[in-house]
């Protein structure tokens, strides 16, 4: 399994990595290659529209963008070796269309609905693989969205640091760590929290030694620390 982008415990819980499989047909779809900041947007409305996206390599952001609105909504990010669906409902169109944003140099493959109904086809277990990551997806948005109706933005980050961390055994000194490549811009675009109010309780938690950040994961040194914060009254580390 891929490192995750956006460490999340219903994504942690058993993602597989589908796009291993589905890389062995990446010559038969269309190629997508895209510097940092650039996008597209689409919708797939027809058997010909590109409904399938496999990652090649770098980083994707998938949100939507509602007509007349010149903001997006963040959905999803996936990174190197994950295939993700587009959206396919025709009410979308009325309504505004998924923009896909490389958040780094990005190398992208699209395969369309026709092409996604002959894998499926061709070899169900490749379909049931992509199915489940789907779900995981739609499990994943699910849990951002719980997290947003936590109205303080510090028990916000503290909840969220509190579930990943009971999505990994302890290390023997009772330490955890979660794998993750997050950058503090994609934490706080996943939490819907400013990123500075986010880097200054991650420094407040460092300065206690409760948590340390490390090259492709997040260290929980004290998991006590995190729960008896949540459970504080009016949280403010910083």
């Amino acid at each position: 399994m891929a490192t995750t982008i956006s460490p999340n415990p219903a994504y942690l819980y058993g993602m597989q990595a589908t796009a291993r499989k589905l890389a062995d047909h990446a010559s038969e779809g269309k190629p997508i290659k895209l510097f940092k900041g650039e996008h597209f947007d689409s919708l797939c409305l027809t058997d010909e529209d590109l409904y399938l996206f496999l990652v090649l390599e770098g980083q994707i952001r998938c949100s939507f963008l509602f007509n007349g609105s010149p903001e997006s909504q963040s959905l999803f990010m996936r990174g190197s070796y994950h295939a993700f669906l587009n959206e396919n409902d025709r009410f979308s169109a009325q309504i505004g269309t998924f923009r896909y944003t490389a958040r780094r140099n990005t190398a992208m493959v699209g395969f369309t609905k026709r092409q996604a109904a002959l894998f499926a086809a061709e070899d169900p277990a490749l379909f049931e693989d992509v199915m489940t990551a789907e779900h995981l997806s739609f499990l994943q948005l699910s849990y951002r969205l719980a997290l947003g109706s936590i109205h303080s933005t510090s028990k916000r980050i503290l909840q969220w640091l509190c579930d990943l961390c009971h999505t990994q055994k302890p290390d023997e000194d009772g330490s955890v760590v979660i794998p993750s490549n997050m950058t503090l811009e994609g934490m706080s675009d996943f939490l819907n929290v400013h990123i500075t109010t986010l880097s200054r309780l991650l420094a407040s938690l460092k300065q206690e030694g409760v948590l340390e950040r490390r090259k492709g994961c997040l260290v929980i040194k004290d998991v006590g620390a995190v729960e008896r914060h949540l459970a504080g009254e009016n949280v403010v580390l910083y």
